[in-house]
Order: C-alpha cells, then structure tokens, then sequence
C-alpha cells in the first residue's frame, strides 16, 4: 500500500509539472494556475467530480463583505491532509480575487473504490446572510458565556471576602474571649 501511496503522489506531482492536471474553477488566479490547466466553470455545481483514480476535492469559499463566491475542484490524492491545503488555497484566492476576509461554505470530497464513487460534502454556509446570522448567534453565544463566567468570578470572590470576614469575625472572638479570661486569671490569682 505505502508504494501505491508513494506512485500516486509522484504521479500526481509529474502531471502537474508537465501541466496535464486541469484545475476548474471560478477565477483565474496565479494560486491555482499553478495547480495545473485552469477551465473556468460558471457554478459550483458545474465542477466536475470525476475522479483520477482516487479523491477529487472541490471547495468554495464566499467574501464575508460582498457574498461573491469563489470556487475551484482539484485532484486530493490519497492524503486527506491534503484537504486543509486545498481549503486553505481557496480562501487565499478568494482573498485574492475579492480583497477580502472569505470563509469556506461548502466542500466536497468524492473518493473512488474500484467502480464505486462516494461522496461526502459538508455545507458550512449557504449565503452571506446565513454567515452573518451564524456569526451573530456565535457572538451572543460567546457572550453569554462570558456573562456566565463573570458571574461565578463574582460569587467566588463574594464567597471568598465573607469567608474572610468570618474568620475575622471568628478571630476578633476569640482574642476577646482570649483577653478576658486572661483577665480573669491575673484578677483570681490577685485576689488569693
């Protein structure tokens, strides 16, 4: 299996050297030009996810200001580390295209067994409103759980200051009582 993972990845890495892997994708950009041959496709949904031989990996990521998406499919080979790469160039591009902060909205990964594909897609956000109400939701989640923590801070340190108190309160008795039988010894042995 390690050198079927090894032929893979060197085949994967002499077709894209010899400019034979075709990368499509929404924008041309030099971050994926360098992939491979760049096919522009106008939907998310026109990438193709035909695989070459093992995982396909087709990505979009939407500017947070504007809503406008940009997209891209690219061969994943074996290595699903691979995938955080592949994300992480198409919120760089999508930077790039926009000049703006972007977010992943969806992805999908489509793997080859023999003559079976399986596709698995995560959809993160369907559109700049659905990004700024999550957003929203987080924020007051955060909040909330901000405000809680500030209170049991509070009550801790309530708790703390009147256990304080009570140990002066505790000790201020008993020095008192202290003092006083004290007293009343020195007075009982003046007065035998």
């Amino acid at each position: 299996m390690k050198h079927l993972v090894k032929i893979s990845a060197i085949s994967a890495l002499l077709l894209t050297i010899n400019g034979c892997v075709t990368v499509e994708t929404s924008h041309d950009t030099p971050l994926i030009a360098e992939l491979g041959e760049v096919i522009i496709v106008d939907s998310y949904e026109e990438l193709d996810m035909s695989t070459y031989g093992d995982e396909t990996y087709k990505v979009e990521a939407m500017s947070t200001t504007s809503g406008e998406k940009f997209f891209y499919r690219h061969w994943a080979g074996y290595y699903k580390q691979a995938i955080g790469s592949l994300r992480n160039r198409a919120l760089l591009a999508c930077r790039d295209v926009f000049n703006s902060d972007c977010v992943i909205t969806r992805a999908e990964l489509a793997t080859a067994y023999g003559n079976t594909t399986t596709y698995d897609e995560d959809i993160f956000y369907t559109s700049l409103e659905d990004y700024k109400n999550k957003q929203e939701t987080r924020l007051v989640r955060e909040r909330e759980i901000e405000e809680t923590r500030l209170a049991r801070e509070r009550e801790i340190e309530e708790k703390r200051r009147f256990n304080i108190e009570q140990h002066n309160i505790r000790q201020a008795k008993y020095q008192r009582e202290e003092k006083e039988r004290m007293i009343a010894e020195l007075r009982d042995s003046l007065c035998s």
